[in-house]
């Protein structure tokens, strides 16, 4: 994560899964937990210029960035997780713990680079360019 503290994290799956509820309960289809990772990322990326892991094993979110999840499932779907994401929430201790347990090594957040959207959206045409050509 950038400069900003870990205040709260989820599984993702959890989470997911909690939105998909939102969604059955307005009487809409739900979405595959694959197309919200994107989705998401690809919003939070547009809107905030920055890149949140939503494919990860677990969201770990600051104070901001939860709002600003908040604001974007609210403007783009219609849903308001900010009561119903708090039974969802790991502490630090259940994090760590379950981040132990997991069989695959990560690496640490900074040390991933993040492409920016400009530099994303370069690629991508690029690669339509070549493929066109």
């Amino acid at each position: 994560m950038s400069h900003e503290e870990v205040n709260y994290a989820f599984e993702s799956q959890d989470f997911f899964s909690m939105l998909n509820q939102l969604r059955i309960e307005q009487e809409l289809e739900e979405i595959p937990a694959l197309l919200w990772a994107n989705k998401l990322g690809l919003l939070f990326a547009a809107r905030f210029d920055q890149y949140l892991h939503f494919k990860d094993e677990f969201i770990e979110l600051s104070a901001a960035q939860l709002s600003n999840l908040n604001e974007i499932l609210r403007q783009n779907f219609e849903i308001d997780i900010a009561d119903r994401v708090k039974p969802l929430l790991l502490s630090s201790l259940q994090l760590t713990e379950l981040k132990a347990l997991e069989t695959k090594i990560s690496l640490p957040l900074q040390a991933l680079y993040t492409p920016t959207l400009a530099e994303r959206l370069k690629n991508l045409l690029k690669r339509s360019f070549s493929a066109s050509v």
